[in-house]
C-alpha cells in the first residue's frame, strides 16, 4: 500500500481508522498496526496512549531521547509481583504462617471455619506482632490440608 493509499492514523501511525466494506474510514473506531485491536475512537487519542503503553511499552522506543529507560533496553511498564517473586509465594515468611496454621487445624481437629473468627486474627496479630496480618480464607486452607 503506498503512501497516498494508506488510510490516516493517529500516533505515529500506530493506530489507524477502520475501513469499512464500502472503502469509507469509521472515524469512531481505530485499529491499532501493531496487534490488530479494535478500539474506540472520541476525538481523543488518550485512550489509544493508553493502549499502547499498556500493551506495547517499547513501541515508543524510537521516540524516547538517549536518556530514558525505553532507550537504555527498560520497559516502561511496572513490575508484577509475579516477576519480581519468580513464581514463588509472595512471602516466605506468610506461607510458613499459614503451613502452622493448616497444621494446628489438622492435628487438634479444629473447623476449617476457625479461620473465619476474628478473635483468632486478633491473637495472631498480637503473637506475630504484626497488626496487617490477616487469616488466610477457608479455601486456602482446605487447598493446604489436600496438598499435605
Amino acid at each position: 500500500m503506498d503512501a497516498a493509499m494508506k488510510p490516516p492514523g493517529l500516533l505515529q501511525g500506530k493506530c489507524i481508522f477502520k475501513k469499512l466494506p464500502n472503502g469509507n474510514l469509521d472515524k469512531t473506531k481505530v485499529v491499532c498496526t501493531l496487534c490488530n485491536a479494535e478500539l474506540v475512537y472520541c476525538r481523543s487519542s488518550s485512550s489509544l496512549k493508553y493502549h499502547l503503553n499498556a500493551k506495547h511499552p517499547l513501541a515508543n522506543a524510537e521516540n524516547a531521547g538517549p536518556s530514558t529507560d525505553v532507550a537504555q533496553g527498560k520497559s516502561r511498564r511496572q513490575t508484577t509481583m509475579f516477576e519480581c517473586n519468580r513464581g514463588k509465594p509472595f512471602s516466605t515468611a506468610l506461607s510458613a504462617k499459614t503451613h502452622l496454621l493448616t497444621q494446628w487445624i489438622t492435628t487438634s481437629c479444629r473447623p476449617i471455619s476457625v479461620v473465619e473468627d476474628d478473635g483468632l486474627e486478633l491473637v495472631l496479630q498480637a503473637a506475630t506482632g504484626d497488626p496487617s496480618y490477616k487469616l488466610p480464607v477457608m479455601r486456602t486452607i482446605m487447598r493446604r490440608i489436600h496438598e499435605t
